[in-house]
């Protein structure tokens, strides 16, 4: 079987799983197993859609950065990472990338005020 064939039937599964997901990161949003269990699923996703899940790159960021910015949970940031790494190249979404990068970096802060403080004496 072709990767392109594996790849469209991928998208095909996506396409009617997207809904859900979103569903579940939107209601489950602080509970740390569910969003690891669901970060794991969009991890698969990505890399299994390729380019084919660049469309859904704003609604993904919108989630990590709404699940992070509301509790520290570690699996919002590895699934950025995930985006990072299987993008990078990508120069239709960088800014996109940059831009959700200092928005999670300035929420980590707001997480760890001490490290805030330390960053700020290293800075000046």
């Amino acid at each position: 079987m072709s990767s392109r064939y594996l790849n469209e039937i991928m998208a095909v599964i996506f396409i009617e799983l997207w809904t859900t997901i979103k569903f579940f990161f939107e209601k489950f949003y602080n509970d740390g197993k569910i969003v690891e269990a669901l970060c794991q699923i969009m991890k698969h996703f990505i890399r299994g859609l390729g380019t084919n899940f660049l469309p859904y790159i704003d609604q993904f960021f919108a989630i990590i950065i709404n699940g992070y910015s509301n509790i520290p949970i570690s699996s919002y940031l590895y699934s950025f990472e995930i985006v990072v790494t299987s993008y990078m190249n990508e120069v239709s979404i960088r800014d996109k990338i940059k831009n959700t990068l200092g928005l999670l970096c300035k929420q980590t802060l707001t997480y760890l005020p001490d490290l805030r403080n330390l960053l700020i004496i290293i800075l000046i």
